[in-house]
């Protein structure tokens, strides 16, 4: 429960989403075993983009690593300043996330980052980005965002496909611009409109609709 000092702006307007028997909802402590699945799931082909170092999977992703997760998230949330989604898949396991943050109460921006473990069912995938398709309708309608940046690094290619089927646009490619298992690495910058998310958004809902929000 949010507490009197805490503001939900950023938990109301985002909501809880479902596509396909997937739900997208925030973070909670109850994931923390199937979380630390999907993450070892994920860690291989991950691992170069995380700045994790080799060999140290199991201390990345046991319980005490998914409490630091939780609670650096939970406090954003609490604060609006970012929050973690995670997918949830028919059997109520957690099989990916989504994070939100460089975000403010009433500004217009903010940064996205998405996994989703290896291996899933083609309806888990779709439900997954059917999610996410929800989770955009939101930023621009309810939060009234106006642009959603989505930087990867430029010699990773697994997030491009969700990104280009949800209207993502490549605006940039940014120099030595974070650093890697202590390099400074390039990155391509990513960005969504509300008149690109317009644009794009019929022929997101015929690949991976329908989607829509859930109460609980």
């Amino acid at each position: 429960m949010l507490t009197a000092r805490s503001d939900p702006w950023l938990t109301r307007g985002l909501g809880r989403a479902e596509a396909h028997g997937v739900r997208m909802r925030p973070l909670e402590r109850r994931h923390a075993d199937s979380w630390g699945a999907a993450m070892r799931a994920n860690y291989q082909r991950m691992s170069p983009w995380w700045s994790l170092n080799e060999g140290e999977m199991v201390r990345t992703t046991d319980r005490i690593a998914f409490m630091s997760h939780f609670v650096e998230w939970e406090r954003r949330r609490r604060a609006s300043v970012g929050i973690c989604m995670v997918f949830v898949g028919p059997d109520e396991s957690v099989v990916g996330e989504v994070q939100v943050w460089h975000v403010r109460h009433g500004g217009r921006t903010c940064e996205i980052g998405l996994w989703l473990a290896p291996d899933q069912p083609p309806g888990v995938t779709r439900g997954a980005g059917g999610c996410l398709g929800q989770m955009l309708d939101r930023m621009f309608e309810v939060l009234d965002l106006g642009r959603v940046d989505a930087p990867v690094a430029a010699a990773n290619p697994l997030p491009r496909a969700f990104l280009d089927i949800g209207g993502f646009c490549l605006d940039a490619r940014i120099p030595q611009w974070r650093e890697l298992h202590g390099e400074l690495v390039d990155y391509d910058l990513f960005g969504l409109t509300p008149e690109r998310w317009q644009e794009r958004r019929p022929v997101t809902w015929r690949v991976l609709g329908p989607w829509g929000s859930v109460d609980v």
